[in-house]
């Protein structure tokens, strides 16, 4: 049984060999402990969302279209100290992040959030032109060669990379968790107004890919419930998301 037949036969309720054994990868503090422990470095060092032979896993691939911003935000440090750094990432977030503890860019402890590139209606309109779905530089640049390698792969095939941005979730990044929780309420003109814009642009953006492409799944996420239960109401998904889902 191919990988691919698998992975159908496993999303499909039917029987396959065996699950698929698919693995996200290593925070950079669980990477040093297990070298540390023996694991060979060379064994660890590959793509684990492709899937590492050295651990069993099943291969797949993930067709690499680009739904982020285009350009990017500038990365700008606007404060550093010992034990700390205030900087501006690429979707124009502003984060006060702990140097301490550090493991292969990766932290012990999440980020503080400032600020964010959406406050009011005025940002979300400067924001939309770095989301053009017709910009080229959101194939990869051998993306002929790939349509035509994936013709006969053996592997199941993702659409963009592992975890691409959903509807909320590229709200939440605009806006933030509190703000976007508040702003369903208090601007809700808004919110209707970047979840529709987002829904436009990503099936726009990803038209060329399903019509080349026999894409075996697609995968994003949303990250809208905390340990205690749902970010939104039942009501709130049904009236801001569902309709862009059916879409």
């Amino acid at each position: 049984m191919t990988e691919r037949e698998r992975f159908i036969r496993t999303m499909t309720f039917d029987h396959p060999d065996r699950p698929p054994n698919h693995e996200l990868g290593l925070w950079g503090q669980t990477y040093e402990r297990w070298v540390a422990e023996g694991a060979p470095p060379e064994a660890l060092d590959g793509s684990w969302f492709d899937g590492l032979d050295y651990y069993g896993m099943d291969r797949r691939e993930f067709l690499n279209v680009n739904l982020w911003m285009l350009p990017p935000f500038e990365y700008e440090t606007l404060e550093e100290t010992d034990r700390h750094l205030v900087f501006r990432d690429g979707n124009g977030i502003v984060h006060k992040a702990l140097k301490e503890g550090t493991v292969r860019g990766t932290r012990p402890s999440m980020d503080q959030y400032l600020r964010f590139a959406v406050e009011t209606p005025e940002d979300f309109e400067a924001l939309k032109q770095r989301y053009d779905p017709a910009d080229l530089a959101r194939y990869p640049a051998d993306y002929p060669a790939i349509v035509e390698r994936l013709k006969t792969r053996e592997h199941p095939v993702c659409l963009c990379v592992n975890c691409a941005m959903g509807i909320y979730s590229n709200c939440r990044v605009w806006m933030g968790t509190e703000n976007l929780s508040l702003a369903f309420y208090d601007q809700p003109k808004l919110v209707h107004a970047m979840m529709e814009f987002i829904a436009d642009f990503t099936i726009a953006a990803l038209e060329r890919a399903l019509q080349d492409v026999d894409i075996d799944y697609f995968n994003y996420f949303e990250d809208f419930a905390f340990k205690t239960g749902p970010l939104m109401s039942p009501n709130v998904f049904r009236e801001f998301m569902l309709p862009h889902y059916q879409r």
